[in-house]
């Protein structure tokens, strides 16, 4: 078997496929990127969640910096795809955290630079999503995305900008369309945690705020539908 060059460790055959494949991600295979990340997907969704969780981050890292072309880009997506739903959200977004107020958004480059595609990937990709994590990562997220929206609509203000506020309040309306699938998993701290939410849902509910009254609908009976097969839930309340 062949040894490290280094430590004199011996690799397993992952460890070597993941060598492998890390050369075939190098610039020198830049025309077959949508070929190779077909490899990559299918050995992450197979394997993935066998790596080691440094092992796993840094491959993501490595493929998230990919240079794809157009014709790449799905591939690409859904490669990193498949490291969202191996990882789960809270490892997947330590490795690669949204960003979408550190940028500014009329900038070419807003949606690579900020990740703001990762909103498009979690729709079809997130498991194991905690509402816990929801409450403490996406709801202080929010709560500067319409200060910021706010901020540039103001009459007075030097940055005012309707379009600019638009932008914010589709990323606001993106963010709260995942919610639904955050009640769909089970979490030690739901009951607490969907209980703080309802400060924002009311709102939703009563006045429509952002448009978002079905959406604010349907997390309830996500919800009920959910603790209707839950006994963790009813332990819970309890």
């Amino acid at each position: 078997m062949r040894k490290g060059a280094a430590s004199g460790k011996v690799l397993s055959g992952k460890d070597k496929l993941v060598i492998h494949m890390l050369y075939l991600l190098t610039t020198r295979f830049a025309d077959a990127y949508d070929f190779v990340l077909k490899i990559v997907q299918t050995f992450i969704d197979k394997v993935g969640s066998e790596l080691q969780e440094q092992q796993c981050a840094e491959f993501l890292l490595i493929v998230s910096q990919l240079n794809v072309t157009k014709q790449q880009y799905n591939t690409w997506q859904e490669t990193i795809g498949s490291f969202m739903q191996v990882m789960g959200p809270a490892r997947f977004f330590q490795v690669l955290p949204l960003k979408l107020c550190e940028f500014d958004m009329n900038s070419l480059t807003y949606a690579q630079d900020s990740r703001s595609y990762l909103l498009t990937i979690m729709h079809s990709k997130l498991q194991r999503a905690d509402i816990v994590f929801f409450v403490e990562q996406f709801i202080p997220l929010l709560k500067q995305l319409e200060h910021m929206r706010q901020a540039v609509l103001a009459p007075v203000s030097e940055t005012y900008s309707s379009i600019k506020a638009k932008k914010y309040e589709t990323l606001i309306i993106q963010i709260w369309n995942l919610l639904p699938i955050f009640c769909r998993f089970t979490s030690p701290k739901l009951a607490a945690a969907f209980s703080s939410l309802l400060e924002y849902l009311e709102p939703m509910v009563n006045r429509d705020t952002h448009g978002l009254r079905s959406l604010a609908l349907k997390v309830f009976t996500e919800i009920i539908n959910h603790c209707r097969t839950t006994r963790i839930v009813t332990d819970q309340i309890k």
